[in-house]
């Protein structure tokens, strides 16, 4: 069968247009909850403490400075993990209940966007438990140097979507699947997201409604066509069997 890129964009093509309005529902959704949380998270700081000049106090001596430093840095210091504490129990489960949603609504066309919460309301800690680790063993590559992490984000990149389709596998276990799953395809998945730059390119020109309204549900659903491209792969050649990915 193969990695095929043409077809993938071809099934992701005709999922957009029977899915059209229900597409741009989800990652509606997702922008708006993504962006709430990432404005709330900007607003915590003491703007006063911040604005405030040591240099224009009156009588403003090193101990001022060290005590206005110092509580500069506990408010950044905070502001950065509420941010990554919100990221982790929110913002990153939201992420997967729209890989959730994509991949199930290519078996059931008009699938109610509701679905995107399943995430949510299944294992739910064991989802952010999944996604904590994902992001930690990226991290770490990526400390080697860019190119590493990268490699890795796409061999982990399938983790999402078998957490989803089965929600009793372990975290762990999801991460080596979808390393099986992607071996020799990593190039390949590149060049799928590099299809669709020149789309979100033009959403970044158009303040987001291309972004919107096309280039974000298109390249989604492709990544939804891919992750089914390799699952039949990995199964055809005894990669993975189906005990592991539907339990």
């Amino acid at each position: 069968m193969g990695f095929d890129i043409s077809r993938i964009k071809a099934n992701a093509k005709t999922h957009y247009d029977v899915n059209k309005w229900n597409n741009v529902a989800v990652v509606l959704i997702c922008m708006v909850l993504s962006s709430i949380v990432s404005r709330f998270t900007s607003n915590i700081d003491l703007s006063d403490l911040k604005n405030l000049d040591p240099e224009t106090v009156e009588n403003t001596e090193e101990a001022f400075s060290a005590i206005w430093g110092m509580a500069l840095l506990g408010v950044t210091s905070f502001a950065s993990l509420v941010e990554f504490v919100i990221n982790l129990f929110v913002v990153n489960i939201l992420t997967m209940g729209m890989y959730y949603w994509y991949h199930k609504s290519i078996y059931q066309d008009k699938l109610d966007v509701k679905a995107l919460f399943d995430p949510f309301r299944v294992k739910y800690l064991e989802n952010v438990l999944t996604m904590l680790l994902k992001q930690v063993l990226i991290g770490l590559w990526s400390l080697l140097l860019i190119i590493p992490g990268i490699i890795k984000s796409y061999a982990y990149s399938m983790t999402e979507f078998i957490k989803t389709e089965n929600p009793n596998v372990s975290a762990t276990k999801a991460i080596e699947i979808s390393k099986k799953m992607t071996d020799g395809h990593k190039m390949d998945l590149f060049v799928l997201d590099l299809n669709f730059l020149g789309w979100h390119i033009l959403g970044g020109i158009t303040c987001g409604i291309v972004e919107l309204i096309y280039a974000a549900p298109y390249h989604n659903a492709a990544k939804a066509f891919a992750y089914e491209e390799l699952k039949a792969e990995a199964l055809a050649n005894g990669k993975i069997t189906e005990d592991e990915l539907r339990g």
